[in-house]
């Protein structure tokens, strides 16, 4: 099998096409859409650096993921409840903002420019059935965990990451406000109660107007979704990114496990290997640990903010309590009742 047929041109897809291109197969990709990123409207996002000893940065070289896309290092986050705020400083990046969407330097021009570089061709506005495909990555599109809306706009600002924590905000989420580079984003991310998110957008940006006083410029509407499934495998094709359902339950971080799950499927396909047990050790552990950090997020209610305060003087190194939440471990006792909480996802 010289030609790998993939549908959907996100990160999951790019990252697979790249490594299956470096190793001498013939890539074709088929994107519904007419450009990578073109669901998004130069939204920010966070490629997170808390779930793993290895920095991110260091982990997209060694997937063969060109850094050529803007990416700003994220060390201090002022963490709020609305009333109460407290800034973290982190010995190292706590995460990366990227941009996201068609323009030059947002992350998928950049995964579109390395993979079109080792001659991966993109069919853009064509699709192709199922059964033609060898991978698909064809984004979130049904186990909707999270929903997200907000307004992304241009502001002459310092680069800045608040995150507030309140569910008369967010419902079973967060708000957050990030700026890099005089571009800004001010999203609120919601576990539920996704008819009323216009509600909760409004008052998010009535409270953040009273930390910032910042003149928007360039104003868009930004909207996101996420899904999660434990049941990523197929017996007869490959499923990849959030097409699998592989995203984190707690908080909704997806990217850098996206780009892994396409390496993976590469990778299968390359050695001969199973896709299935890939995904068991190096993703699955992780998931099921998410599903147990959600159940207890939810399960603190509105001591959310107040037990993350009274956590965080107790712990020495914030790091590495960040990342045994994200390995599954005897200490994820609950899942059982978890599970059976988020059946649905089963």
């Amino acid at each position: 099998m010289n030609q790998i047929n993939i549908t959907g041109a996100g990160p999951a897809g790019l990252s697979a096409a790249i490594n299956l291109a470096l190793h001498g197969y013939k890539v074709r990709i088929y994107e519904k859409n007419d450009d990578c990123g073109k669901r998004f409207n130069n939204d920010i996002q966070g490629l997170e650096n808390w779930s793993h000893k290895k920095d991110v940065l260091q982990e997209l070289k060694e997937l063969n993921i060109d850094v050529n896309f803007e990416c700003v290092p994220f060390s201090n986050i002022l963490l709020s409840d609305g009333r109460k705020k407290k800034v973290y400083p982190f010995k190292k990046p706590l995460f990366y903002a990227v941009r996201r969407g068609i323009e030059d330097g947002s992350f998928d021009q950049g995964l579109k420019k390395t993979a079109l570089n080792l001659g991966v061709e993109i069919f853009f506005n064509k699709q192709i059935s199922k059964e033609e495909a060898n991978i698909i990555a064809t984004g979130p599109k049904k186990n909707i965990f999270v929903v997200a809306k907000g307004i992304v706009f241009d502001a002459e600002t310092p680069d800045k990451a608040i995150v507030i924590v309140d569910d008369k905000m967010a419902y079973k989420g967060y708000a957050y406000f990030l700026c890099m580079k005089n571009h800004c984003c001010l999203a609120v991310a919601l576990f539920g109660n996704f008819d009323r998110i216009d509600h909760y957008l409004s008052h998010a940006y009535t409270t953040f107007t009273k930390l910032e006083h910042i003149p928007l410029k360039n104003v868009k509407i930004m909207k996101g979704m996420g899904n999660f499934s434990l049941n990523v495998f197929n017996k007869s094709k490959i499923y990849i990114g959030e097409a699998g359902g592989i995203q984190d339950l707690l908080w909704g971080f997806g990217i850098r496990n996206a780009l892994l799950s396409g390496f993976l499927a590469a990778k299968s396909i390359v050695y001969h290997l199973s896709y299935e047990k890939l995904i068991r050790k190096y993703i699955y552990p992780k998931m099921k640990a998410s599903v147990a950090n959600r159940f207890l997020w939810e399960l603190m209610g509105k001591r959310r903010f107040e037990l993350m305060m009274q956590g965080s003087k107790m712990l020495k190194d914030p790091f590495s309590f960040l990342k045994s939440l994200h390995h599954f471990s005897p200490l994820h006792v609950v899942y059982p009742l978890a599970l059976y909480k988020k059946r649905k996802f089963i």
